[in-house]
């Protein structure tokens, strides 16, 4: 019965997500109700179709974004290595109009790298994706976006950043 309602699932991702192959689809949702058996407790009332439904979707949604992520124009986490870090950073000219170096614009980017965390420092200044910032990080995604909440409230909160928002 269960595994009935996981190829259902699956014949659902593969309509939606025509892209993807539907053997694998029905395959992932199989293995994951399977996994998910093993820990299902009839003691706590839900029931074990609804329990394997919900397994199955999780592990089709995860899957269908893992596949979908290197067709989009985001970072994959294999491109971490090639992304700016704080280091190259400071080795790039930071130009006023003028085309000179301004002390102003070297204490403002000096200042945001103080602020960021590694983590979020690919995300938010080199365009990496929370989900594959996620993988390469080893984190789930939520403690992802969760620390980027947090540096956001950090660069808002820091008076210097405050004054060059007001000026610009």
């Amino acid at each position: 019965m269960t595994l009935e309602v996981a190829d259902a699932v699956a014949r659902g991702y593969a309509r939606r997500y025509r892209w993807a192959d539907p053997a694998d689809l029905a395959q992932e949702a199989r293995a994951a109700v399977l996994a998910a058996l093993r820990t299902f407790d009839p003691g706590r009332g839900t029931p074990p179709t609804a329990y394997a439904r919900a397994a199955a979707r999780r592990a089709l949604w995860g899957y269908v974004n893992a596949l979908r992520a290197p067709v989009s124009n985001r970072h994959r986490p294999g491109d971490l290595a090639s992304i700016p870090t704080a280091a190259d950073v400071d080795a790039l000219p930071l130009e006023g109009p003028d085309g000179n170096a301004t002390a102003e614009a070297a204490d403002l980017a000096r200042r945001v790298r103080a602020l960021l965390a590694p983590l979020e420092w690919d995300v938010l200044v080199a365009g990496v994706s929370p989900a594959a910032a996620a993988t390469a990080y080893g984190l789930p995604v939520a403690k992802v976006y969760a620390a980027l909440a947090a540096a956001r409230r950090r660069l808002r909160a820091d008076p210097a950043l405050q004054e060059h928002a007001k000026t610009a």
